[in-house]
């Protein structure tokens, strides 16, 4: 009848030797046989497959048993800072392999990208080439089925005899010759065949449910089936019931011997497979699943292996005798659906703890090389990565929760009484493990931009990097990360302004596409899970944001103090006439300080020379706004208690020449704080220098004007972005631009 291993015969072969079959059956009938070649027949292929379902899912759960024990025992004595360190790095660079588009074969994606290590990959191949032998219920693309596919002929082969359609096949002169007694099967031989038929089935479901369900054993020898009596090997220690037709069953029964892998040795004599090592991770629960395996190769693998199962659960469960068995017994419909309902449910909570466990190795998805996506020069690789990476996964749990592509509607009749939609708690396991990856994957991004190399003293010291994936690798690497597109990743301003421009870019596209993707696969709705991103999104916006711009916004407050407070800014009494014809240093300094930080921004986050960063504006205003309450501070401070008319027009043409070359970022707020600061100057000085300030505005305004044309190549930056609000900010703002604020200061302090 063929070795274990012959699956890969073809079809043609199989119908070739069961036309053989028929015609020696033929030629026994005419030769009057004392038994009957049918039953003879049937029941010794019902006792092979017995035993080649036995031997096969032995087989199977042994090597597959062995694999995971040598894939913990080699990860249980991990080194905790060299080698740990490089799984991270490997797991991380397996993880971006999702960009690869599709999915081929041997745990590569499309650019023949690793899902996952050499090892675990052999695992998966082992378990999804164990089940097809086991479950493959067709042949396609010209090759044979499995198991189940013999299960399924045997049976409609036994039908066909039994409703007398097999005997059609025979011969005219099988019919005048042959013994008309054996040409029908007798009631005893019919009601032994449905029987044999459902042990099959039996044995079948119960034995995947066991490769399954079951915890990894302690002992191989537990995995043993004992040896049924065929012709082939007799159980001579077992009883026989006299007279009986079906294989009995034995008080004591052979077992098998296992000889393993001499040559795993160079042929040097069998190795004994390490013990079951208890890691007291996740997985140890776990018989199918290999140890440290991604979410991205187990996704791809057990979506197949469902498949697998639906579709022979669906064969299987669509045969008539299974159901006749309406007492819903486990080779009932029953039966099959309940075993699709356990298989989906352990490989979606095994596919969980592998996805929370790879969200906390998310962040090692930021290689700081810069998107080359649409020419998005302001967004690193991350984004695009960590979308990938999440479809894939999606795409997997899709086919796991729902079976494959429909369990093989197309095999049987039984896929719309076996394949039920997932029960509400399984899709809650899985909506928690999506939300918890997003918000994991937004920590790992901030915590790579805060976290990095730490400059020494001078600069010219490299800091540590803990993890190995925090700050990318700068002199060789991944072929994928050396490029002219690196950033700078050791400077900390840097990465966060990437970050920043990266979570733009996630809230406004990634995570709307991904929460509607989810919610189309699953039919689902992710309200509340929606708003709480996007209030994530903004809290880690706003803690990075300032942690860009408070170290900006602390030096700028020390050199509007100190140049506020410095001895030389009041003008010196003795020329209480003399007219301010420049604004004092600390202004430009202050303008010096925002020229640095502009130029940081725009070089690192903007798309192209001509197109300004979105994120310019932004921290500018912010700035802006943060000067202007300094600026405010300083002259409310009690060492300045009195404003003559010079120091009046000071610090006029302070404020203003600010508030003027930076026009294009002034916002409501910073207008507010403007006139509150004129306000302020105006509570602090007299009627007398009221009255001559308002003199004096049209000769400020001249200086103004030739202090702006003066500094516009060293300002001119300032001037490239057009933004809408600018306009009105300036209406706000500006004393000297159309005497508006100033004025109204002056007339609010006279009238």
């Amino acid at each position: 009848h063929g070795r274990p291993d012959s699956h890969a015969a073809s079809v043609t072969d199989e119908a070739e030797e069961e036309d053989e079959h028929m015609r020696l059956i033929a030629v026994l009938l005419q030769l009057g046989v004392d038994e009957n070649p049918i039953w003879e027949w049937l029941n010794s292929r019902c006792l092979y497959l017995k035993d080649r379902i036995a031997r096969g899912f032995e087989r199977a759960r042994i090597e597959i048993e062995i694999l995971r024990r040598r894939l913990a025992s080699s990860h249980h004595n991990f080194d905790t800072n060299v080698n740990r360190l490089q799984d991270t790095k490997a797991i991380s660079r397996y993880l971006r392999s999702a960009a690869g588009r599709g999915a081929g074969s041997l745990g590569k994606d499309a650019s023949g990208k690793e899902m996952d290590s050499p090892n675990v990959v052999a695992f998966w191949e082992k378990v999804l080439g164990s089940m097809r032998y086991l479950l493959g219920s067709s042949g396609v693309g010209g090759g044979s089925g499995g198991i189940v596919r013999e299960v399924v002929e045997f049976w409609e082969v036994t039908q066909s005899f039994i409703d007398g359609r097999g005997q059609r096949a025979f011969s005219a002169a099988v019919f005048a010759t042959g013994n008309p007694e054996h040409l029908e099967l007798e009631p005893d031989d019919v009601a032994n065949l449905r029987s044999g038929a459902v042990d099959l089935i039996t044995q079948l479901r119960s034995s995947l449910l066991s490769f399954f369900a079951d915890a990894p054993v302690d002992d191989l020898s537990d995995l043993y089936s004992p040896i049924p009596p065929t012709p082939i090997t007799p159980d001579s220690a077992a009883p026989n019931s006299a007279g009986a037709k079906t294989p009995s069953g034995g008080i004591n029964p052979l077992r098998r011997a296992f000889t393993f892998g001499s040559s795993q040795n160079g042929g040097d004599g069998p190795s004994s497979p390490p013990a079951n090592v208890k890691t007291g991770e996740w997985w140890d629960t776990f018989a199918f699943w290999p140890p440290r395996s991604n979410s991205l190769s187990a996704a791809h693998y057990l979506g197949l292996l469902l498949s697998l199962v639906g579709s022979a659960a669906t064969s299987l469960a669509g045969l008539s005798v299974t159901k006749q068995q309406t007492r819903g017994g486990s080779a009932g419909v029953e039966g099959w659906r309940i075993l699709v309902g356990v298989v989906r449910e352990r490989c979606v909570h095994a596919l969980c703890a592998a996805w929370a466990a790879d969200a906390d190795r998310l962040r090692g998805l930021e290689t700081w090389v810069r998107s080359e996506v649409g020419e998005r020069r302001d967004l690193t690789t991350m984004p695009g990565l960590f979308m990938a990476y999440e479809e894939r996964v999606l795409a997997g749990f899709q086919r796991v929760a729902y079976v494959g592509d429909g369990g093989g509607s197309g095999n049987g009749g039984g896929f719309g009484e076996v394949i039920i939609p997932p029960p509400a708690k399984l899709l809650q396991a899985v909506r928690g493990s999506f939300v918890t990856s997003l918000y994991k994957a937004l920590s790992g991004m901030v915590e790579n931009a805060e976290k990095g190399r730490l400059a020494g003293e001078g600069g010219g010291v490299e800091g540590t990097d803990p993890d190995g994936v925090t700050v990318a690798v700068m002199n060789g690497g991944d072929g994928e990360e050396v490029g002219a597109g690196r950033v700078d990743a050791g400077n900390r301003n840097v990465r966060i302004l990437m970050t920043l421009s990266n979570l733009s870019h996630l809230r406004a596209e990634i995570i709307p596409h991904l929460m509607s993707s989810f919610e189309s696969s699953f039919s689902v709705k992710l309200t509340e899970e929606t708003k709480t991103v996007r209030d994530v999104l903004g809290q880690i916006d706003a803690r990075l944001f300032q942690g860009y711009v408070k170290p900006t916004v602390d030096r700028l407050s020390i050199l509007i103090h100190d140049g506020i407070h410095s001895p030389s800014w009041p003008p010196s009494p003795s020329a209480p006439s003399t007219r301010p014809t420049n604004a004092k240093p600390y202004i430009y300094a202050v303008l010096l300080q925002l020229v640095l930080t502009h130029a940081e921004i725009t070089t690192t986050t903007s798309t192209s020379p001509s197109t300004p960063s979105t994120l310019t504006n932004q921290i500018l205003s912010h700035l802006l706004e943060q000067s202007s309450a300094h600026l405010l501070t300083a002259f409310q401070s009690p060492a300045h208690p009195h404003y003559t008319l010079t120091a009046l027009m000071q610090a006029t043409l302070d404020v203003e020449f600010l508030a003027q070359t930076l026009s294009q970022y002034t916002t409501e707020r910073a207008g507010e704080i403007q006139s509150q600061i004129y306000l302020a100057l105006d509570e602090r000085t007299d009627d007398e220098a009221r009255k001559r300030l308002q003199g004096e505005l049209p000769g400020m305004r001249g200086v103004l004007k030739r202090l702006r044309e003066g500094t516009r190549g060293e300002f001119g930056c300032f001037k490239r972005e057009r933004r809408g609000r600018g306009t009105e900010g300036r209406k706000a703002s500006g004393s000297l631009g159309d005497g508006s604020v100033n004025g109204g200061g002056s007339g609010r302090g006279t009238g």
